[in-house]
């Protein structure tokens, strides 16, 4: 009778902390988010920059962050931008996005197809100049406006 008790309740806490850990719902239905190869794959075809978000399913502020992007203004905004995801903890290659500017999640980088920051888009500077507050629309919003700016400059 202890086994089985002793069975439940390991079977409770895992599946408890599976639920903590539950992939993030990044609105994949409408947004064609890229693996990082890929992503960098098309911005070196398209000699476009684009935008890479780093995350770990873990996060909370990931998750708040991922609700940005159901928003139909935030979806409408991405129409024509490269737009990748990377958990900053599984994927390959993007260790020197993780620890660049300090190591935090969520990140928001403008990014090259080489995979390199596109620095002159973020002036001077800053601590976690890469966080965008997971409740403000209006800054991501201005981040993809930038990106777009950048690759209309890039044509010309």
């Amino acid at each position: 009778m202890k086994s089985i008790k002793y069975g439940l309740v390991f079977v409770l806490l895992s599946m408890y902390s599976m639920l903590g850990h539950a992939e993030i719902d990044w609105n994949a239905e409408k947004i064609q988010w890229l693996h990082y190869e890929e992503g960098l794959q098309t911005l070196n075809k398209t000699k476009e920059v684009g935008l890479i978000v780093l995350y770990a399913d873990w996060c909370s502020t990931c998750k708040a962050y991922a609700n940005l992007f159901k928003m139909q203004k935030v979806v409408a905004a991405l129409d024509g931008v490269t737009i990748i995801k990377a958990n900053a903890e599984k994927e390959e290659g993007v260790t020197h996005l993780k620890e660049y500017d300090q190591k935090y999640i969520p990140k928001t980088i403008i990014i090259d197809g080489s995979g390199d920051v596109v620095t002159q888009a973020y002036g001077e500077k800053e601590d976690f100049m890469f966080f965008l507050p997971p409740e403000d629309a209006d800054a991501l919003l201005a981040v993809i406006a930038l990106v777009k700016e950048i690759n209309a400059a890039r044509k010309h």
